[in-house]
């Protein structure tokens, strides 16, 4: 407590804290709070900060004084903003002050108050404590409580007043400058939330999230952006980048390769206006013209082929003067000269031209020629707004077109109450919705809620969504969820197993949510199957090299400043090295007195330059006026330097700009030092060559040579040093060490190299490894990817080699199967499952993810013969008969239904003589009496019925066409199936990249083609994500992509009909494959070869293998093994 005598008073005052309302400090905070300050009376920066006493000095008579005392807590007080117009207040915003009587009589009746010129914003608490209202007597006490009010941003000022001493009243100011009044903590820029496979968020991972994560190099210059089902698209400062699963060239750049970061779009980096997105493919507009690259089976890039392109291409006909796309699964619609046209796939009428021909080249709308003023596609439906009348056309199945029926149209119809007042429409999978006199409608399927009416039931005219009935500016349907902007902030409905709907649960809502994050400067917002995006405000303007906030910009060089040394002097510069930064207030009101700072990881390393321009700090900066700070780095020692420079007192808050500098060229004391690609050496089943680490042991630049090195290890049981290269070392020079680990038994082993020179000093590094996989026979291992656990060592650590499964240390009698994202066994004559169980894939009669096996329900029977795993569904073989559980939105579990099961459930017509199962993403296959039936999704013909389609599939089994005797195998993934009859290899389904090996690539083969090279002697097939594997005469061919060396033949060349593996000619007859790997048996060991890139090839690395490498550990040989997504299982002899 600080204390000072008034002498003229005779009235000792104690400030201990000062009330401030003051603007965020960083563009991330956002509140606004109420803050104490101490000051010393001495100290005159605080001069308007201190409480001061007012009065008329001395009291009745002029003998007797009271003395009082303010003393406050420590409790911050904070109040939330975002457009909250009665300035409620947040939890603990209140701060208590105590009034203390040091004198020696009681004072006067006490009046507590808030005054001055911004009393409204100050209140006394109704919460209190406030005790403070009758005299208070010698030695006594009584509580003030304040707390902040505030409905917008501001200046504000105020008064505490007490009064009833003898001395007069005491008066506490009250102020602070307020800017920013939200509550949402995410700066500017484009944010995506949801599933992340392929890495469709953009933040450099392939991690869902369950609320917004901020999309990489998105923070400002986006004006459009495009979400679709396996990539997003946006639009930034004129150039289109794209990124996610690069399937039939997505992504527009060539490469082939799919991205977790945005990548520019060839030919697309300067002049663009708009981008959309479809299934695998993309569309942009650039100085007026319409240009499509990806997926082109259907025609949907509209350049007069059939042929996918990687790279962009002019779309015909449309090369200036169009003004909007849009773009959904396979087809794609332009404004040109206010003429609607469409292209691509027309299996419902959804290009509006009166019948169901695909087009690959643009054609007119049935009468949309004129006064089209917004449009929008849909899976396959489409709608246009035109004379704010809106009418819809293609496919109705699910009552999508809004007109009352189900009926579909090949030309627009004119939805149901919608003939006027009609902004904004957008079209989804099987929904639409549409913004009418402000208030957003929607109408079609309903099943998750997706209308956001409060119920599950379909609407074939629309109907008002909850809460949306004002402030409305965007609304985007997409897959089984919706999402919409109102009064700036984002909400989302509908399904949300994969995070889509962005409140941080699974939880579906049949009725808006917030999204976490989004709730202030929403500027547009879209949906995809599974995820969705928003822009925040800020991110549409491309800002400058420093940093921006409301009425305050920051720019400079973005050059980092490096500082060379001279020696070892401390503080050396090069010539040139001040960076300046100009400091402009862009708004509309004088800022208060600029302070300078320089903050973060190295503020001692820069300082403001005393040889440049300073003219901002202690100055005010007027609207439109700009002042200058300079900044040069400082350093004694060599390294790389951090720091941020900081501006505050501008209208708009505080400023920042990062500042970063390498120095070099000062001299270190001689020492050793000692680096390592990784202390941790963990061992799996055994030691191999390849297990070795290796450490590098350096001297530091312009040091002496350093005498002899000893090298050593203190635990030479578990740990064994192998090539030493280092016995002395020179000026900079290094030597390397190597060390692996030993060990015989599962556990937990440490130890210590030591490095050391008499001339150079001692280093040491600390050695640690796990030993797992020394079990007996049986045990199970996996390794790989462990996200939800899939691995069952009760943890979601990815392994890069083969750690046990919980639980499952003997007497496993088979692995069965390792699924998408789970994996199950059979073991002592029980079977069990674990990893994701989002929809009920592990059979336990939950939903909830297990990290260790759990029992499946109803199958503690040893008469389980086979089983298979899809994306999330699996299946077993019991006495002959096919159960199914998991997720069934397509029928995939055979059942008659389309109901997610959480428990094995009989499949129809499977009660006897099954003999193999094959499960794919949503579709299932299997073996009875030596016929193959399918079922489940048929969306491109993976069913080998000669059907195909979005709406197409069947919730019980039929025969594939032509497999009706002699089928011996069958392998099917997400979208393609295959099988051996009679000893030659069929394939079916999507052909993307050869994977049907007939020697062609793209074109969809609803039912079986034989496969080239493949007649006879074929035993076996799998099936990766992209590509299929296959033996014959006891040798594994591969064929389709081989972006990663998948296809095993030493290169990343895709081929269109089967290559022979490389180290596997024969003797082979066990054979799996995940996404982008395969395994198999050779001898009776494990080999893998392909993606690696969590670990899923078990070698201990995370490099790619184009041709088969042996799993680490597995020196015994297998009995079984199976292959996951993206990990892998084994069963060691």
């Amino acid at each position: 407590m600080r204390c000072w005598m008034k002498k003229l008073f005779r009235v000792v005052v104690c400030v201990a804290s000062v009330l401030a309302l003051y603007a965020p400090q960083t563009m991330a905070q956002t509140k606004f709070r109420m803050r104490k300050k101490v000051c010393d009376i001495m100290d005159s920066t605080c001069a308007t900060w201190v409480a001061q006493q007012t009065g008329t000095g001395e009291t009745p008579g002029g003998t007797s004084f009271a003395s009082i005392s303010i003393s406050g807590n420590a409790s911050a007080m904070d109040v939330d903003g975002g457009g909250n117009a009665s300035g409620t207040e947040t939890t603990g915003s209140t701060v208590s002050f105590t009034i203390r009587n040091d004198g020696t009589e009681p004072t006067g009746a006490m009046s507590i108050s808030v005054g001055g010129t911004n009393a409204t914003n100050f209140e006394i608490s109704p919460d209190g404590p406030n005790t403070c209202s009758g005299s208070l007597a010698v030695g006594a006490s009584c509580i003030i409580s304040v707390r902040p009010v505030a409905s917008e941003n501001g200046t504000y000022s105020g008064t505490l007043i007490i009064a009833g001493a003898p001395g007069g009243a005491l008066s506490l100011p009250l102020s602070g400058n307020a800017s920013d009044f939200v509550v949402d903590g995410l700066e500017p820029g484009l944010y995506c939330w949801g599933h992340n496979g392929f890495g469709v968020l953009g933040n450099g991972t392939a991690s869902s999230a369950s609320t917004a994560v901020a999309v990489l190099n998105m923070s400002s210059g986006v004006t459009s952006f495009a979400p679709a089902s396996y990539h997003t698209c946006s639009l930034k400062d004129g150039a289109i980048y794209c990124w996610g699963n690069d399937g039939y060239g997505a992504l527009g750049n060539g490469a082939g390769d799919s991205s977790f970061v945005p990548m520019e779009v060839t030919n697309m980096t300067s002049g663009g206006t708009q981008v959309v997105a479809g299934t695998y493919y993309g569309c942009g507009l650039k100085d007026g013209g319409a240009y499509c690259w990806g997926y082109n089976t259907y025609g949907q890039l509209g350049d007069g082929t059939n042929t996918s392109r990687e790279i962009p291409v002019p779309v015909s006909g449309m090369s200036s003067n169009v003004s909007a796309l849009a773009a959904n699964y396979a087809h794609t619609c332009a404004l040109q000269n206010g003429i609607l046209y469409c292209w691509g796939y027309n299996n419902a009428g959804q290009l509006g031209t009166g019948n169901s021909i695909n087009q690959n080249t643009p054609v007119v709308v049935s009468g949309m020629e004129t006064g089209v003023t917004h449009f929008s596609v849909g899976v396959d439906h489409s709608c246009a707004i035109k004379a704010d009348a809106l009418y819809c056309w293609g496919s109705n199945v699910y009552a999508q077109l809004g007109d009352g029926s189900t009926t579909a149209h090949r030309t627009p119809a004119l939805v149901s109450g919608m003939s006027s007042g009609v902004t904004a429409v957008a079209a989804g999978a099987q929904n639409t919705c549409a913004i009418k006199d402000d208030v957003i409608y929607c109408w079609g399927r309903n099943h998750y809620g997706q209308l956001g009416d409060g119920s599950t039931i379909t609407r074939s005219t629309p109907v008002v969504v909850t809460d949306m009935t004002a402030n409305i500016d965007d609304v985007s349907p997409f897959g089984d969820h919706t999402c919409a902007i109102r009064n700036g902030a984002a909400y989302c409905w509908g399904e949300n197993t994969s995070h889509q709907l962005g409140d941080g649960t699974i939880t579906n809502s049949s009725t808006p949510v917030a999204v976490v994050g989004m709730d202030t400067g929403i500027t547009a917002v879209k949906s995809a199957t599974n995820h969705s995006c928003a822009l925040k405000s800020g991110g549409g303007s491309s800002g400058s090299t420093g940093a921006e906030i409301g009425s305050g910009s920051v720019t400079g060089n973005p050059l980092a400043m490096d500082v060379a040394g001279a020696g070892s002097l401390v503080g050396n510069w090069e010539e040139g090295s001040n960076v300046a930064f100009t400091i402009t207030n862009t708004g509309d009101e004088t800022s208060g007195a600029l302070s300078v700072d320089i903050a973060g990881a190295n503020p001692l390393n820069f300082e403001i330059s005393p040889t440049g321009t300073n003219t901002c700090a202690g100055n005010t900066l007027a609207a439109g006026a700009s002042c200058t700070v300079t900044v040069r780095p400082l350093a004694d020692d060599n390294g790389v330097y951090t720091a941020i420079l900081i501006v505050s007192g501008t209208p708009g808050g505080t400023l920042t700009a990062n500042l970063s500098g390498t120095a070099s060229g000062f001299l270190d004391e001689p020492a050793l030092s000692l680096s390592v690609n990784s202390a941790v050496l963990d061992i799996s089943g055994g030691v191999s060559p390849g297990d070795y680490t290796t450490f590098t042991v350096s001297n530091c630049m312009d040091c002496a040579t350093t005498s002899a090195i000893v090298v050593g290890v203190d635990n030479t049981t578990n740990f064994e040093l192998g090539t030493n290269t280092c016995t002395t070392l020179a000026a900079g020079a290094s030597c390397t060490i190597d060390v692996r680990p030993l060990a015989a038994d599962n556990g937990t082993y440490n130890g210590t190299l030591t490095v050391e020179a008499a001339s150079g000093g001692t280093v040491t590094v600390a050695l640690s490894g796990t030993a797992s996989g020394f079990g007996g026979a049986g045990d199970l291992l996996c390794w790989g990817d462990n996200g939800y656990g899939q691995l069952g060592d009760g943890t979601t650590t990815d392994r890069y080699a083969p750690v046990a499964v919980s639980g499952m240390g003997s007497s496993v009698v088979t692995l069965s199967t390792a699924g998408e994202r789970h994996t199950c066994a059979l073991k002592d004559g029980a079977f069990y499952c674990w990893g994701d169980n989002g929809r009920g894939q592990l059979g336990d009669g939950t939903t909830a993810d297990h990290y260790v096996p759990a029992a499946v329900s109803g199958m503690g029977s040893s008469d389980i013969t086979a089983s298979s795993g899809g994306g999330y569904h699996a299946c077993v073989i019991k006495d002959e008969a096919l159960y199914c559980w998991g997720y069934n939105g397509y029928g995939q579990l055979g059942d008659g239904t389309t109901t997610d099961r959480y428990a094995p459930v009989a499949v129809s017509g499977m009660d006897s003589g099954v003999t193999n199962v094959a499960t794919g993403g949503s579709h299932t296959c299997a073996i009875k009496n030596g016929t193959l039936y399918c079922w489940g999704y048929d969306f491109n013909g993976e069913l080998g019925d000669g059907l195909s389609g979005l709406d197409v599939y069947r919730t019980t089994p039929l025969v594939v066409t032509g497999m009706n005797s002699g089928v011996t195998a069958v392998a099917a993934d997400i979208y393609h199936t295959c099988a051996v009859q009679n000893g030659a290899l069929y394939c079916w389904g999507h052909n993307a990249y050869g994977r049907l090996g007939d020697g062609t690539s793209g074109n969809t083969r609803t039912t079986p083609v034989a496969v080239v090279g493949m007649d006879s002697g074929v035993t076996t097939v799998a099936e990766g994500y992209w590509h299929t594997c296959a033996i014959k005469n006891g040798a594994v061919d591969c064929w389709g992509r081989n972006s990663d060396g998948q296809l095993g033949d030493g290169t990343t060349t895709n081929h269109l009909t089967p290559v022979a593996v490389l180290g596997m000619g024969s003797g082979i007859t066990v054979l799996a494959s995940g996404y982008e790997h395969n395994c198999s048996i050779k001898e009776g060991f494990l080999y893998c070869w392909g993606n690696n890139n969590v670990g899923q090839l078990g070698d201990g690395t995370l490099t790619d293998r184009y041709v088969p490498a042996a799993v680490s550990g597995m020196d015994s040989g297998v009995s079984s093994f199976a292959t996951g997504y993206s990990h892998t299982c084994a069963v060691p002899n």
